[in-house]
This record gives C-alpha cells, sequence and structure tokens, in this order.
C-alpha cells in the first residue's frame, strides 16, 4: 500500500504537532511531579516542627513538676509527675516515628556527599 504525496505532507504536518503536545505534555507532568515532591517534603517538615514544639512544651512541664516533686522531697507531683512523663514519652515515640519516616539522616548523607563530590548545583538543594 503506497500512499500518494499529499498524505505523506499531510501526515507529516500532523505528526509534528502531536508530537509537539506529547513533550509539552510530559514537561508539564514531570514539573507537576516535582511540586508535590517538594509540598510532601514542606508537609513533613511542618509535622516535625509541630512535634517538636509539643516535646518541647511537655518537657517543660515535667521540669517545672519535677522541680516542686524535688523541693518537697517527694511529697508533691507524684502522680501528677507519672502522668506526665507518659504524655512526654508519647510526644517523643511521635518524633521517632516522625524521624524514621523521613529518613533524614540518609538523605542528607546524599546530598552531603553530591556537594563534596561537585555533582550537584545550587538550584537542585
Amino acid at each position: 500500500m503506497k500512499f500518494s504525496p499529499f498524505k505523506n505532507k499531510l501526515f507529516l504536518w500532523a505528526i509534528f504537532p502531536v508530537l509537539g503536545i506529547v513533550v509539552f505534555s510530559f514537561l508539564s507532568i514531570n514539573h507537576s511531579l516535582k511540586t508535590v515532591k517538594q509540598t510532601e517534603s514542606v508537609i513533613n517538615i511542618v509535622r516535625g516542627s509541630f512535634i517538636n514544639n509539643a516535646l518541647v512544651h511537655e518537657l517543660q512541664k515535667e521540669r517545672g513538676m519535677s522541680n516542686v516533686y524535688l523541693s518537697s522531697q517527694g511529697k508533691k507531683f507524684t502522680n501528677e509527675l507519672a502522668k506526665q512523663r507518659e504524655a512526654t514519652d508519647l510526644i517523643l515515640l511521635q518524633q521517632q516515628n516522625n524521624l524514621s519516616q523521613l529518613n533524614a539522616i540518609e538523605e542528607l548523607a546524599a546530598v552531603r556527599h553530591s556537594v563534596d563530590t561537585l555533582s550537584t548545583t545550587s538550584t537542585q538543594l
């Protein structure tokens, strides 16, 4: 089956816009995926910030109760201190879980290596 020269020209004129649309779509999807990944990173950082703030708050409460407990030589805040320690431990566990999900240490090591070997640019950091 042989195409006429007109059909060949028509095919060539049609294929270039289609290829352009495909390339543009690929680039657009790739950019969108990078944006989603960056957004996920920001969400994880914000979640970590909230957990760290809660942990500092609970530690401060435990510190205050420990001070009263020590000042009273163990006569006051015995039960409250035990409950506060449980609350602090719960937030600490949340922080450990959040950090294990982030794999931040491994990613940091990889980024540091790429910087040391000069195999990255400042826009990729």
